[in-house]
């Protein structure tokens, strides 16, 4: 067993949370609030952020655990925390991403170690209770950036120490689990405290984050490291248990990344320490292991800066360690803000970085509505509507900045000729002509400047294949080609080549049939099949593979997602979506696969993505 020195063993006994450590003990994790709009995402200096992964970044000046740290427009600010000598420190030091730098900030006005986290309110970094070297202290400091100074706060009501923070509302809660537990708000434009409903578990260096106006506690120390996960809702001032975190820890650190809470490092043990990696999903209440931290540690502190986690500190055999580990997520859904009408069988389609999504179905009613969707800002704003209602139109292709909708009906199952043409710039809607034919329950893509037209139902829903081209510069269509039978595939154009995956056949089966369409021989091609059977499943274009995206089984909505590469004609199973659905809408921004709506027990407004 490993030795406890003199100081460390008279610290924890001061703290007196419940747990004979040793210097490989616990954490105090940054919990800070999303920077208040603004400020601009700050630029990384340059690194290969393959994601999924870890990457090594400049290292802390001084090694430290303990400690706390917040974001403030797009700086890291590490404070305070535990030397290797067992020590507390006033240490501030901010890392800029921007050029991978540290530099020295303004000190604490006194050390502190196993603070309640920091956490920033209007861009104003605020540090509570922790430890001096007497013990746990009532202190509350705020730090302002723009002039590198620090001003004392009213006190805390009670002492407090080894617990976390986060801000709700624009008022900073604090847990702190010793001496004994506490719970306590803190109004910035009142300078007051009020006292607050304690958690039913004791949480002694727990990992935290705040989650659509929720603060979660996971871990932590209870005589033993624990499981336990709680919530805590302003509205009610109630804690909720929530699924147990799958490894046991304390002073793990915690952050949140698209609604998604990561749980990092930490004490599996009184003298051991985890590399483990765990992401917590408030909409499906499940638990996912993500990679390993390069170096196991505990007492690290975590933050979330522009969609990356940086890692940073930590102890690791009665070490202080500097180290400061970037991770950018992958293959991992989350989930966004709701559309603000729930919607299947509808156009969808990306112009200049936003989905936009047009018609569609609600629970059997057509609609005409138009809504888009800024990832920028996480909200859907309203837009023209079509000119008729579209149910089941065959997909949505965008040429030139123009969404073209071709087909579909109006809530009567009979499909129409119609092509529709939306200018995002203008906001306005025009018709096009016609096609040739009445067909539906197909998909399009955009091939060459042409949009292609895949059906398999006439205008009586019946059923008859064909593909059809239109060009916009002469608003002409061509004659029809021959195309496989399969009515509600899942469509995309890939690589100058258009993909049909799955769909239902004659026999009302679902398929996992894919075929590619090449424009220059016009003939199709048979592929590698899906890993699943399904149709009214989405497609999407990214990086040079096809992704498809839930769908229906035969028996109901999947959570299904697979992903294509034409460069070695292989599928490759990703993770889950959180909610299944089928006839979704779906369109690819900046690296990142949307979802929204579709049809599950209901129809649905949920904004699902995915981060390859």
């Amino acid at each position: 067993m490993r030795s406890v020195s003199l100081g460390a063993a008279l610290a924890l006994l001061v703290l007196g949370c419940g747990i004979d450590r040793d210097v490989t003990g616990p954490e105090d994790p940054e919990f800070s609030a999303p920077e208040s709009a603004g400020f601009p995402e700050p630029a990384f200096a340059t690194v290969t952020a393959a994601t999924n992964l870890w990457a090594s970044r400049a290292p802390m000046p001084t090694g430290r655990y303990f400690l706390a740290a917040g974001v403030v427009s797009g700086v890291v600010y590490a404070i305070g925390g535990r030397l290797t000598s067992a020590l507390g420190t006033t240490a501030v030091q901010a890392y800029s991403p921007g050029t991978n730098s540290w530099t020295t900030k303004a000190p604490l006005p006194s050390s502190r170690v196993y603070a309640n986290g920091a956490s920033v309110i209007n861009g104003v970094l605020y540090l509570a209770g922790g430890a001096d070297g007497t013990g746990p202290t009532k202190s509350l400091f705020a730090y302002t950036a723009s002039t590198n100074t620090w001003t004392t706060k009213a006190p805390m009501l009670s002492p407090g120490a080894c617990g976390a923070s986060g801000v709700i509302g624009g008022k900073l809660y604090v847990y702190s689990a010793c001496p004994s537990a506490s719970f306590q708000r803190y109004d910035p434009t009142t300078n007051s405290w009020k006292a607050l409903a304690v958690p039913a578990s004791n949480h002694g260096y727990p990992a935290a984050g705040v989650i659509d106006g929720k603060l979660y506690l996971a871990g932590g120390n209870n005589t033993v490291p624990s499981t336990v996960v709680e919530s805590y809702d302003p509205a009610t001032n109630l804690w909720t248990k929530r699924p147990s975190l799958p490894t046991a820890r304390f002073g793990a650190a915690g952050t949140v990344i698209d609604g998604l809470l990561y749980v990092v490092g930490g004490g599996p043990s009184t003298y051991t320490e985890t590399a483990a990696v765990e992401v917590y999903n408030p909409v499906t209440s499940t638990w996912q292991s993500r990679p390993a931290l390069p170096t196991a540690r505990v007492g690290p502190v975590a933050v979330a800066l522009s969609g990356k986690l940086f890692a940073i500190g930590g102890g690791r055999a009665s070490v202080a360690l500097a180290d400061n580990s970037m991770y950018t997520p992958g293959d991992v859904w989350a989930t966004k803000s709701s559309m603000p009408t729930a919607r299947e069988s509808f156009a969808a389609a990306v112009v200049s970085g936003k989905l936009y999504a047009f018609g569609g179905s609600r629970d059997g009613s057509p609609l005409t509505s138009g809504h888009v969707y800024t990832p920028g800002n996480n909200a859907w704003t309203s837009r023209a509507a079509l000119p008729q209602p579209r149910v089941a139109s065959n997909g949505a292709v965008v040429l030139n900045g123009i969404v073209y909708v071709p087909g579909g009906h109006s809530g009567d199952g009979i499909y129409t000729t119609s092509l529709y043409a939306y200018n995002a710039s203008t906001n306005t809607w025009s018709s096009k002509a016609p096609m040739p034919a009445a067909i539906g329950c197909g998909g399009s893509g955009a091939l060459g400047g042409k949009l292609y037209v895949y059906g398999t139902c006439g205008p009586d829903g019946s059923a008859g294949a064909g593909l059809y081209a239109y060009d916009p510069a002469a608003n002409t269509w061509g004659s029809r080609l021959d195309a496989p039978s399969l009515k509600f595939p899942a469509m995309a154009a890939v690589n100058g080549k258009l993909y049909l995956a799955g769909g239902q056949e004659s026999s009302g089966a679902p398929s996992n049939a894919v075929s590619v369409f090449d424009p220059a021989t016009r003939q199709w091609t048979p592929l590698a099949p899906m890993p699943t059977r399904r149709y009214w499943a989405a497609a999407v274009s990214l990086n040079g593979l096809l992704y498809v995206l839930g769908g229906y089984s035969g028996t109901g909505p999947v959570v299904w997602a697979d992903v294509y590469n034409p460069a070695t004609n292989s599928w490759r199973t990703l993770i889950d979506m959180p909610r299944g659905a089928w006839s979704p809408g779906a369109g690819a921004i900046n690296g990142k696969i949307y979802v929204v709506g579709g049809q599950a027990d209901v129809t649905q407004t949920t904004t699902q993505v995915y981060t390859p």
